[in-house]
């Protein structure tokens, strides 16, 4: 099957956990079978046709790459927070900012 300037191939079939899933396996038209290029698509609800399958996907994608960001972003920022405590609390106890820095390995 091809939609606009790629071919999708669906599988659908036991996946894991999941007892029926439909599987789009999806690759621009000339680059062959190469992994590297490849997207997949996958859909629990096998009765889902493949257009429709991508179009949910092309409105979720906005919002998950918006979750996948804002987590990494959230999980640095506590990260920094909890630097920032821990080299405050030793100096409270009386280390050296080279005490600190062999501590954290960045001496």
């Amino acid at each position: 099957m091809t939609i606009g300037s790629s071919d999708y191939h669906r599988y659908e079939s036991k996946l894991n956990v999941v007892e029926n899933a439909a599987l789009l396996l999806c690759w621009k038209d000339g680059e062959g079978f190469d992994p590297k290029q490849m997207r997949a698509f996958l859909s629990t609800d096998v009765s889902l046709s493949n257009e429709e399958i991508l179009s949910f996907y092309s409105k979720r994608w906005a919002i998950e790459t918006y979750f996948r960001t804002a987590k990494v972003r959230l999980a640095m920022d506590q990260k920094k927070h909890d630097m920032i405590e821990y080299i405050y609390n030793q100096t409270q106890g009386g280390a050296t900012l080279d005490q600190i820095k062999t501590q954290l390995k960045v001496a």
